[in-house]
């Protein structure tokens, strides 16, 4: 449900910005592309609003001269719907608490062709954060911008002195994304654990060169939650902003709407920007379905 609100609140505002000049050059070659408004749960509302709001599709989004509106989308039928799906969801088993700490180090220091790249204090947050941190009584702990292999390490013998374990993908690609994941060992049920690593193949090519040896990228781990028996799947990211793929992306995602499903599996996803420390503390229930959680930059979405 939060995902369907989160695709409504960005087509509310993000609509006009899809009909750019910069028109996507796979448009028409998916069948999200070909859905009409009117047939779309999320997107019915801007076919309301719409002149021919009846005959438009997806794609119709990204062309400023075919949307003509007649009035301002209401979303309040779509949000009802929503909500009495959400009041009828079984209610929470007894939770047991997850506390999840996001933070970007802020360790880049590194040298490129004639210049010479580095986070303000980084050699200061290099000694101090991995015994503040893990010291700092989270459960699960998502990390950016560790990009050097002795800057995990030193992190590694912190979480082995601490009860923690760690995954920072392979010694070939860490260095790339920079990304570190750590788990109270006690927190790890089931031996059977499950890890990945990915680049995208969307890159800001400058970053990779001459700039400083960046290629983004996600981490993942899967693991049984020992108090609960829940699977959970921790994925750590690190973005950078690509305006034009990111309308492009709002607009397809809308055409058609989630479907809630009962499960047993918990998902978060976190990402930052900023060396903005964010906090939450999360429920796990073993019996309600799956909630989706997302972080970046210091706000819960």
């Amino acid at each position: 449900m939060n995902a369907h609100r989160l695709t409504l609140a960005a087509l509310l505002v993000l609509a006009p910005a899809c009909a750019d000049d910069e028109i996507p050059e796979d448009l028409g070659s998916r069948p999200e592309d070909e859905v009409m408004l009117v047939d779309s749960p999320i997107l019915q509302h801007l076919a309301a609003a719409l002149d021919d709001g009846a005959t438009l599709r997806t794609s119709d989004l990204f062309y400023a001269e075919r949307l003509r509106f007649t009035a301002a989308p209401d979303p309040s039928a779509l949000l009802a719907a929503q909500a009495s799906e959400h009041a009828a969801l079984p209610p929470l088993a007894a939770p047991a608490t997850l506390k999840v700490l996001t933070y970007n180090v802020g360790l880049l220091n590194r040298w490129y062709p004639f210049t010479h790249v580095g986070v303000p204090y980084y050699v200061e947050r290099r000694a101090e954060l991995p015994a503040r941190l893990l010291g700092d009584g989270w459960d699960v702990l998502f990390l950016q911008e560790a990009w050097e292999l002795a800057d995990v390490e030193r992190f590694a013998a912190e979480a082995k002195r601490q009860g923690y374990a760690i995954y920072a993908g392979s010694e070939d690609r860490h260095a790339q994304h920079g990304l570190v994941i750590l788990v109270r060992e006690a927190l790890i049920g089931d031996p059977k654990q499950e890890f990945g690593e990915a680049q995208y193949a969307a890159q800001r090519e400058i970053e990779l060169f001459p700039g400083p040896g960046i290629k983004r990228g996600l981490i993942r781990w899967s693991f049984t939650h020992a108090p609960t028996g829940r699977r959970i799947h921790l994925y750590a990211t690190h973005l950078t902003a690509f305006p034009d793929r990111g309308r492009s992306a709002t607009c397809r995602r809308g055409c058609s709407a989630g479907r809630r499903r009962a499960t047993t599996t918990a998902t978060w996803c976190w990402s930052a920007a900023t060396s903005t420390p964010g906090r939450i503390t999360r429920r796990i229930d073993s019996a309600a379905p799956a909630r989706r959680c997302c972080r970046a930059g210091g706000t819960t979405r």
